[in-house]
């Protein structure tokens, strides 16, 4: 008698062969998923850094002011044009701010001022002149959006920090 061996499949094999093409097939899809999550990622960046250009340009007219003090007697447009002409030497006409107003502010904080100004010109020649109110308490800064100020912040850090460890060392 001889022996024949059964070609016959186990169904053991067939279940791992099943398993390993689903593990193969989940690992395909997984590999999909997060090249597609990255290209959003990415995207999203990209979308994110384009709405800040635009915000940063719609701002591209305006300053802040800080650390002017509140007159219930004067309009802010007034007491701007004043800061303007007392402390910067400069008269402006009216007609050269398009829009003023205060910000809202924390609670036992002066709140800043927004200059919108009707002429590039304008803005320049006050942001050039800002040094002159160096020993008062008036700051003019350009009107940032959030993620330039934080940005801002951070340089004006890592500066100091420079400036005290090449000074002290």
């Amino acid at each position: 008698m001889s022996k024949t061996r059964s070609t016959a499949t186990c169904p053991n094999d067939d279940m791992d062969n099943m398993t390993t093409k689903t593990i193969e097939t989940i690992l395909n899809n997984l590999t999909f998923i997060e090249q597609l999550a990255n290209k959003i990622a990415e995207q999203l960046k990209e979308t994110a850094a384009a709405i800040d250009n635009l915000e940063q340009y719609g701002r591209r007219r305006n300053l802040r002011i800080f650390g002017v003090p509140e007159n219930k007697n004067k309009s802010v447009e007034d007491t701007v044009i004043e800061v303007f002409k007392y402390k910067l030497n400069i008269a402006l006409p009216n007609y050269s701010i398009d829009v003023v107003h205060r910000l809202p502010s924390k609670e036992g904080k002066r709140s800043s001022i927004m200059v919108r100004f009707t002429q590039m010109s304008m803005l320049n020649l006050i942001y050039n002149n800002k040094t002159k109110l160096k020993g008062t308490n008036i700051v003019i800064k350009e009107d940032l959006t959030k993620k330039r100020t934080m940005l801002m912040k951070e340089a004006l850090v890592y500066w100091v920090l420079e400036t005290y460890e090449r000074e002290w060392k």
